[in-house]
This record gives structure tokens, sequence and C-alpha cells, in this order.
């Protein structure tokens, strides 16, 4: 006996083949008639692009987990950048000013002004990473 989910597929796909059908020169008079031969067969051909029911919530929640991991990162990547951020609002005036010199020097002249600003931040992020690890080595020592 046919699973419920077998079951389920089956009638998708008649379904499926009569609203394909609807578009095409031919489509179909007799939709129960062509149900009950299909049932009679105990086969349908799907329509060109058909997919199950478990296909589609599978590529529906790899969708869903795409759209998380994407939030998390931006949502990781701008506590990071906060976290610079308040590290360097801590530092002296001398090293803040090394640091962005650094950046600087890391985002060439002939590029586009916006280009030229993101990788200065990054550089300036980095910059500020590598100080706040070489800070904590220096604590624990």
């Amino acid at each position: 006996m046919p699973s419920l989910e077998y079951a389920q597929d089956f009638f998708d796909k008649v379904t499926a083949v009569i609203e394909h059908k609807k578009s095409t020169t031919k489509p179909i008079a007799d939709a129960l008639g062509f149900l009950f031969g299909c049932l009679k067969k105990m086969e349908v051909n799907p329509p060109p692009g058909w997919k199950s029911r478990r296909v589609r919530l599978l590529e529906e929640e790899a969708q869903r987990l795409e759209r998380e991991a994407t939030a998390i990162k931006a949502a990781r990547d701008r506590v990071d950048a906060q976290r610079c951020e308040l590290y360097m609002l801590g530092l002296p005036p001398e090293i803040e000013s090394e640091l962005r010199a650094k950046a600087a020097e890391a985002a060439a002249d002939n590029e586009l002004p916006v280009v030229r600003e993101t990788k200065r931040e990054r550089k300036l992020q980095e910059l500020i990473r590598e100080h706040m690890r070489h800070n904590e080595r220096t604590k624990m020592v």
C-alpha cells in the first residue's frame, strides 16, 4: 500500500500536469477523467521543473538557513566593529593616530574613494584587532 507521502506526490503531479497543460494548445478538458486514467495506470509523468513536496520543503529550509546565517554573520560583524571602536576610544591619541596612518597607507590613492575608504576601514579594524590581541598577550605574561 502506498504511503501518504506517495499519494500526496501523486496528486501533486496530476495537479501540476493539469495546470501545465492549461497554458498549452491542448489543455486537459476532463481533469477528473485524467485523474482516473492516471490512477488506473498508477503513473503520471510530471511536467518539466516539477519538484516533490519534500524537495520544495528542503529548498525552502535551505533558503531560510542561508538568510539566518547571513543575518548572524552581519550581527557578528557589527559586534566586532563596535568592539574595535570601543577599544579605539580607550587608546592614547598617539597610538590611535599611528594605527590610522598605517590603515591609510593600505589604501591606494588611484582607487575610487569608496573602495579606498572601505580598504582603509578594514585595515584599521585589522590593526585594532592585532593591537587588542597583543595587549591581551602582554597582560597574561
